[in-house]
């Protein structure tokens, strides 16, 4: 019952979002660049990864399940066939890109390390890399005994994203794409401590907004230590969007939000705003709504907090705290 109400709660937020919200097309090739999607075989990551395939990219999908990821292959090149299909007119002509599949499971250290090693062995640059991939809150654990929400949605981003830096670094000017959320907005502060803890009922969604501060906390201490290298950081937030992320709420609630929410192709226009604009290759460190900067939570401008939070997700991780080391 406490996730229906804070549901319901959050009611006039979704119908405020499809008044506010800002539509983004790419009009740039992306013939030659590289990019990783993590949660690409479905909802916003898909429509993210196929805009940034039929403009010429090669893309990776990187998924949990194997038999969904490449089922999202199929479909994808089924869906982009050809330019004149696949591509609105305002946007340059052009052959779609490469797409492929490959297994990362956020949940796992193991996977996270094991998919590193197997994209830096292809030897081939990173371009964009696209953090995209999250669970809404709910009960559970990773494999190596984290509160699953802050796992997936931020910790095993944090491997994941060291582990890549030195290729993004070897492929600049290159972009870090941290997908957040306005839910980061709730938290008075990070809560270190609560990670590795069980959540039930509204504490879930406690630990769901906490997770989406940590990622935008991380977006700003990343952005600080990538100071004098091309790779700019970005937190941009979808929107309300009746994505799988909702999987595990309530289909009662859920089927009746979902009418006035954003289809997953709108909730993709502020990551592809901020991984692929002219508009945006300046600015690093920042929080976006709808395609616009925005001024985020007090709580994630705490420099303190950030550094905390880096140097306790490296001890987490097995990381050294230097970014280079």
């Amino acid at each position: 019952m406490d996730v229906l109400r804070f549901m319901v709660g959050e009611f006039p937020a979704l119908v405020r979002d499809r008044w506010v919200y800002q539509s983004y097309d790419p009009t740039e090739r992306l013939d030659s660049k590289v990019v990783i999607v993590t949660g690409s075989n479905c909802g916003i990551g898909y429509e993210t990864a196929k805009a940034l395939y039929r403009l010429g990219a090669r893309v990776i999908l990187a998924c949990r399940s194997r038999e969904r990821g490449e089922k999202a292959v199929e479909t994808m090149m089924e869906e982009c066939k050809t330019s004149s299909e696949a591509i609105k007119p305002e946007v340059p002509e052009g052959p779609v890109g490469e797409v492929e599949f490959m297994e990362l499971d956020l949940a796992s250290f193991k996977s996270i390390r094991r998919f590193a090693e197997e994209f830096l062995s292809l030897n081939i640059p990173l371009n964009i890399l696209i953090n995209n991939a999250g669970v809404g809150g709910f009960p559970g654990k990773t494999e190596d005994n984290f509160e699953v929400t802050f796992g997936v949605n931020h910790l095993g981003h944090y491997l994941l994203t060291r582990l890549l830096l030195k290729k993004l670094d070897e492929s600049a000017p290159s972009r870090i794409v941290n997908v957040a959320s306005e839910g980061h907005y709730y938290p008075k502060a990070i809560d270190l401590d609560s990670f590795t803890k069980g959540f039930s009922g509204l504490d879930l969604i406690a630990c769901y907004c906490q997770s989406k501060l940590a990622n935008v906390l991380f977006t700003r201490e990343l952005a600080k230590r990538l100071e004098g290298h091309q790779i700019n950081v970005y937190a941009p937030h979808p929107g309300g969007v009746a994505s799988e992320i909702w999987r595990e709420y309530p289909a009662i609630v859920m089927n009746l939000l979902k009418r006035f929410m954003l289809d997953n192709q709108q909730g993709a226009s502020c990551s592809l705003y901020c991984a692929t604009s002219a508009e945006t290759a300046d600015d690093t460190g920042k929080y976006y709504e709808f395609c616009k900067l925005k001024e985020p939570n007090p709580a994630a401008l705490d420099d303190d907090a950030a550094l905390r939070l880096w140097d306790k997700s490296a001890e987490w991780t097995g990381l050294e705290k230097d970014i280079w080391a």
